[in-house]
């Protein structure tokens, strides 16, 4: 059993040596900081200004992925308003609220591309750091989100309509249950 233990704890320390080795490589030193590390991304990205852009592309890109999603289910909504439309349903309100949506996706679609598309100007200080305004890239993050949720809202009120035009009750715990029309 001790030789076991023994064992053990040589792997470990076997472990951390191998560890040390590669920070060593990676960093330099086995004794890295947090400003060391900070460094080791702004020199990877060349500076603030790039690193700025490669974490602004990520958050447009994930944007990007959630409005198409919503595009996606705008599609089969439309699809089911359209099959809805054509057994002679009324579905006049949810098309109406489908424009709504429509219009909120084009305006997150706007918002994405311009989030996408800026670039801040970058101002150097006494010292060699430079220092980014973030506040209009947050700004348009925001909106772009903001949009987004309003967007989904709006296909949400779309559903909504469908399923009363169809004589389905939704409640407020999502179950949907079919209105009885005939009398028992």
């Amino acid at each position: 059993m001790r030789a076991d233990y023994q064992s053990r704890m040589q792997n470990a320390q076997n472990n951390e040596g191998y560890r040390n080795v590669i920070l060593e490589q990676r960093y330099g030193s086995t004794t890295t900081t947090q400003a060391d590390a900070g460094n080791h991304i702004e020199n990877r990205h060349g500076d603030a200004q790039g690193l700025f852009h490669s974490r602004r592309d990520i958050l447009a890109r994930q944007l990007q992925t959630a409005l198409n999603n919503l595009i996606e289910v705008r599609a089969r909504i439309d699809a089911r308003i359209q099959t809805e439309q054509q057994a002679g349903t009324d579905m006049s309100a949810a098309a109406s609220l489908l424009a709504t949506a429509d219009a909120s996706i084009s305006r997150a679609q706007n918002d994405i591309t311009a989030l996408a598309s800026y670039s801040p100007s970058a101002t150097s200080t006494a010292s060699a750091s430079t220092t980014i305004d973030l506040s209009t890239a947050r700004e348009l993050a925001l909106t772009a989100q903001t949009d987004i949720r309003d967007a989904q809202n709006d296909l949400r009120s779309v559903v909504l309509s469908i399923a009363e035009a169809m004589g389905t009750k939704i409640d407020g715990d999502a179950t949907a249950t079919a209105s009885s029309t005939a009398s028992e």
